[in-house]
């Protein structure tokens, strides 16, 4: 599920942190790696969680028009169509998901008032009036589309993951991606979500290289890096623009097999993402001119067809 942008991302806010606060050991960087990579797994879960648990909401509510003295003609035909959608209730029957769930302890840490508030509003929408109305079976997996499309645009769906897990803006793209392929294959059974599972590929071989890289080379890029900063001024360089220098060179050198072009176009997004308006333009500039010195001299060497 994550992709090398994400892990390049995680490993630079790390990086950033150690270099901006208090002095951590390598140790430590790395086990708040691997956790990283858990949260981002873990918000996948809990995309899940609250999907049901407003879908739920509709049962409550079906409950509460039941109770009425004098329903309307809108309580008499309403029907819980979100939470007894097969779709909904294959992840609600699914107990190795609802294990996962537990030994998360989502239970009791989500407002459920939130989660009503949202149902209501959702209630209100027009795709939910006509999907709820609707008795073909077909539109069950359109039904719940259209409802993730909702939640994705409701802000107190976004804080509530926000606030769980730190990495949600970061990773928003990704969950987004994998609980719309996760409904597309419903009705699943079993370990399904281990399909969107970090791979090693990587968040191994290539995040946790880069990594080591980027800590035990530091001294040794920098050498690299500190003559082609000779016209600038140092003491208003951006810190996060010297750790993008940092990881994008140990990139090029250590990985053959990813082009150098690649390597330059992914950090200068980054940089024009995550650090000041000049950025982009130091870091393209600073980078090029690198790349051809050291690989002139055979320090980065690219393997493949029409690699450079």
């Amino acid at each position: 599920m994550l992709s090398r942008r994400n892990v390049r991302i995680k490993i630079l806010q790390l990086l950033y942190t150690r270099n901006t606060g208090e002095r951590v050991s390598d140790g430590d960087i790395i086990a708040s790696y691997r956790r990283a990579l858990d949260d981002t797994f873990d918000l996948y879960f809990l995309s899940l969680y609250i999907l049901i648990e407003i879908a739920r909401e509709s049962k409550y509510d079906l409950e509460t028009r039941k109770k009425k003295h004098l329903p309307s003609e809108e309580d008499k035909i309403f029907i819980d169509r979100l939470y007894s959608n097969p779709l909904i209730q294959s992840l609600e029957e699914n107990e190795d998901l609802q294990q996962r769930f537990k030994d998360l302890k989502f239970e009791g840490n989500i407002d459920k008032d939130i989660l009503r508030q949202i149902y209501l509003k959702y209630a209100k929408a027009d795709e939910y009036i006509s999907y709820a109305r609707t008795s073909s079976e077909t539109s069950n997996e359109d039904g719940l589309l259209d409802f993730y499309r909702f939640l994705r645009k409701n802000e107190m769906y976004e804080e509530l993951l926000e606030d769980r897990y730190y990495s949600w803006l970061d990773d928003k793209s990704l969950i987004v991606g994998a609980i719309k392929k996760t409904i597309k294959a419903l009705p699943s059974s079993g370990e399904f979500y281990n399909d969107f599972r970090p791979d090693d590929q990587t968040t191994e071989e290539f995040g946790m290289t880069l990594l080591l890289a980027t800590l035990q080379d530091e001294k040794k890029v920098m050498d690299f890096i500190q003559p082609k900063l000779e016209n600038w001024d140092m003491d208003r360089l951006a810190t996060i623009d010297m750790i993008i220098l940092n990881m994008s060179l140990n990139e090029m050198i250590k990985f053959p097999s990813i082009p150098t072009k690649a390597t330059i176009n992914e950090y200068v997004e980054i940089a024009k993402n995550y650090s000041t308006d000049k950025s982009k333009e130091f870091v393209n500039g600073i980078l090029d001119s690198l790349m051809r010195d050291l690989m002139a001299e055979g320090i980065i060497v690219k393997s493949g067809r029409g690699l450079k």
